[in-house]
């Protein structure tokens, strides 16, 4: 049975909570909003309590009649008995897209299964509670918490930094029940959940190092006050006192007796558990309690000190302009500050590495933005479009100055715009290239964008210094017309041709040398062409979104794009602040997607699978599309990126694949019309002659009710094959009839 999710009912999806939470929950009930539902379940002591839910969500224990709200349970399961922790993990596990499912190629049936890159563990051990996976774009080792279901309940990211251990951490790592019993009097702390979670299987009671963050979910000392707890990490010097810091002066200053084990003497070369599955009837407590000593206040860093390791450490180099860091996005304010998103704060440029522990890029200071106090004010009073609306009124824009033959396209270039105003986010963001003869409005294209996407700038022609400037001091959408110089000339190993192959992901940069002197300058930033002719250039071309434009028919009417009109530029602003509200609210949201797997998609129409770069190229589009939850932009998204990659495949039926074939023939053994002006990326044929050789006539009389001027439309609509009268034919002396042939049909 299908969930209305557009029921209210089901609009926090708190439906999940007990999916994930509770073993055995009549959830066929909830579904059929069989309320009141009554359920048993065990404490975190074993004591059985009875429940009643109501429809509200309400509980009711024991038939008593105190309501509590439903996060309560996580109190009563999961011992987490903090405000934040309980709505942190409610929050996770309720949101618009649930807690993660995780797939089953990520749950190997033991750790020898891991990669190489999961820190490999030598000791044999069945996943219980715990799954971890290799994120290598993040250079992060995931550990997922799991629930009985096989959801992600929580996820921990282990950050290996010089030896030393950095956790960021979404939603709540459970604690073992076994960690709450009071009769339980040690306990080992280590710093790998895997580790953690092969010890609690085995009857000892652990936890893994909590991050900064999880001690407000837990309550700490109380749960280990009477314990004996034993700190077993792998570090030890200053590392070690970086790592379990400031877990270890929380428990310090509420009185915890904690143990630095000696590893090396209790365990010799080995890691815990291989030498736990080598000596299991060994008294483990006993070994530990020998070869280890009580940690003194002196053995953790003073929080002053702390703070300086950290930004020694961690700090890391951002853009102004734009970027994505610690889980915030950050844009530069007109006239001086920078505006994190997580939370919406401004901190000038001068403490920003004293609160964040960034620090700009070279030469980056300064740079342009549109973002200024008045727009930020209306973000802040939620004075803007939400992204659905945003994405739907922007397409309605580009609609009314725009003609392209596909509707997919305008998905594509609405998308698009939309994110670059987040582009930071992903590890490469694609170039789009607009190709077509004179007069097929790509410079409206380019003057359009210029004015919507984020730092937009113009260019006739690409010139190296100033596209380098503003990609490195700006993160500005490169909108650059006259891109005819790419049509074969250029090579590889030119300035500008560097520049724009690095320019497309996040570790793109440039040297640039003046004299004996060399200066790095980042290439990574959003741009778009506008040309005549195709790229020759295949490293660039793989790097692109390739859109052929056409002269709109005469009965299609279209505005006249004016930027100095007062309606426009009202428009044009509403835009830019629901855009920069889409960066400062959601841009965690859009991370989170982007993580996940798109391989699974296949382009509608040629059928096939996106290869590796098609699909580093699809993912910013796919995580919008995925963002707004319309299935229908992603279904567009993905025939518009099968008809640009795949144009002389883009056909539907057996009768298509026909007429393809036989239109190749014929433009093979028919010579070219020589026009009077090149027209690259173009073959031209005499179109009185196609239409009346005989296997493409036989093939018309064949179709019902095709005709000549439904057949023009076909061609069109198939292979962007265009019929015009626009083009002077010196050999004829005239402009004849003509099929305008676009060069990606014979590829």
């Amino acid at each position: 049975m299908k969930i209305n999710l557009k029921k209210q009912l089901f609009k926090s999806h708190e439906i999940l909570f007990f999916q994930c939470n509770l073993p055995n929950f009549p959830l066929e009930k909830v579904k059929q909003e069989d309320f009141p539902i009554s359920y048993t379940f065990e404490d975190l002591k074993g004591k059985e309590i009875s429940v009643t839910i109501n429809k509200n969500y309400k509980l009711r224990v024991d038939g008593k009649g105190t309501s509590y709200p439903l996060h309560k349970l996580y109190e009563w399961i999961y011992g987490i008995d903090k405000k934040d922790g309980k709505e942190k993990a409610f929050e996770y596990e309720s949101s618009a897209y649930g807690p993660l499912t995780i797939p089953p190629d990520l749950l190997p049936s033991d750790t020898s299964s891991l990669p190489a890159e999961h820190r490999p563990l030598s000791f044999d051990y069945s996943y219980s509670r715990v799954s971890a996976e290799w994120k290598p774009f993040l250079n992060v080792v995931r550990y997922h918490r799991l629930s009985p279901t096989g959801h992600s309940v929580a996820y921990k990211d282990y950050h290996p930094h010089n030896d030393r251990i950095r956790w960021d951490v979404q939603g709540v790592s459970r604690i073992h029940p076994a960690v709450f019993n009071s009769t339980v009097s040690q306990v080992v702390v280590t710093d790998n959940p895997i580790i953690e979670d092969y010890l609690n299987h085995h009857g000892i009671p652990a936890l893994t190092l909590p991050s900064e963050e999880e001690l407000s979910y837990y309550n700490y000392g109380k749960i280990l006050t009477g314990k004996t707890v034993y700190l077993c990490t792998s570090f030890y010097g200053l590392n070690y006192s970086f790592s379990i810091y400031p877990f270890a002066t929380t428990l310090l200053s509420q009185g915890v007796n904690l143990q630095i084990v000696d590893r090396k003497k209790a365990f010799g070369q080995q890691r815990l558990p291989e030498w736990h599955q080598s000596h299991k009837k060994a008294p483990f407590w006993d070994i530990l309690e020998k070869h280890s000593h009580p940690l003194q206040p002196s053995d953790v860093p003073s929080r002053n000190y702390y703070d300086e390791l950290v930004e020694e450490s961690y700090s890391k180099q951002f853009h102004p302009a734009q970027d994505f860091t610690n889980n915030s996005l950050n844009y530069s304010l007109k006239n001086g500050g920078v505006v994190f998103s997580k939370p919406l704060r401004v901190i000038s440029n001068n403490k920003i590495e004293l609160y964040e522990g960034i620090v700009p890029y070279a030469n980056t200071a300064d740079p342009e933005s549109e973002l200024t106090q008045f727009r930020l004010e209306k973000i802040q009073q939620q004075d803007y479009f939400d992204p659905s609306e945003t994405y739907s009124k922007l397409r309605s824009f580009l609609k009314r100055y725009i003609y392209f033959k596909h509707e997919s396209y305008f998905d594509i270039l609405t998308s698009w715009i939309l994110l670059t105003y987040v582009f930071r986010i992903f590890r490469a963001f694609p170039y789009v290239h607009l190709s077509g003869v004179r007069g097929t409005g790509k410079s409206t294209v380019l003057e359009i964008v210029s004015k919507l996407a984020f730092n937009g700038f113009f260019q006739t022609k690409a010139t190296i210094s100033t596209s380098v400037e503003m990609s490195h001091s700006h993160a500005s959408t490169l909108c650059i017309d006259e891109f005819e110089d790419y049509a074969g000339k250029r090579k590889s190993h030119d300035e500008l041709s560097k520049f724009l192959n690095s320019g497309y992901n996040y570790t793109g940069s440039f040297t640039k040398r003046v004299g004996k002197n060399s200066t790095t300058l980042f290439t990574y930033s959003p741009k778009i062409f506008g040309g005549t002719g195709e790229i020759g250039l295949d490293t660039l071309k793989s790097r692109t979104i390739p859109i052929n434009t056409f002269k709109k028919p005469d009965h299609i009417w279209k505005e006249q794009f004016l930027e100095f009109d007062y309606q426009t530029i009202a428009e044009i602003n509403a835009f830019k602040t629901s855009l920069y509200a889409l960066g400062l609210h959601h841009a965690s949201s859009l991370y989170s997607l982007s993580l996940q797997d798109f391989s699974h998609h296949v382009l509608p129409i040629s059928k096939n699978k996106l290869n590796n770069r098609q699909l580093e190229l699809a993912r910013p589009l796919l995580t919008l599309a995925a963002f707004l939850g319309h299935q229908h932009i992603t279904e567009s998204l993905l025939k518009g990126l099968d008809k640009c990659w795949y144009p002389s495949k883009s056909y539907k039926s057996e009768r298509d694949e026909k007429l393809y074939q036989l239109l190749y023939n014929y433009f093979d053994q028919t010579d070219e019309l020589e026009p009077k002006e090149e027209q690259k990326g173009y073959r031209i044929y005499d179109a009185k002659a196609l239409f009346s050789h005989p296997s493409i006539r036989k093939f018309v009389e064949s179709q019902d009710n095709l005709g000549k001027q439904k057949f023009n439309i076909l061609i069109s609509d198939l292979f962007d094959i265009q019929r015009t009268e626009d083009i002077y034919i010196p050999d004829l002396q005239k402009n004849p009839s003509c099929y305008l042939v676009p060069a990606s049909f014979f590829e």
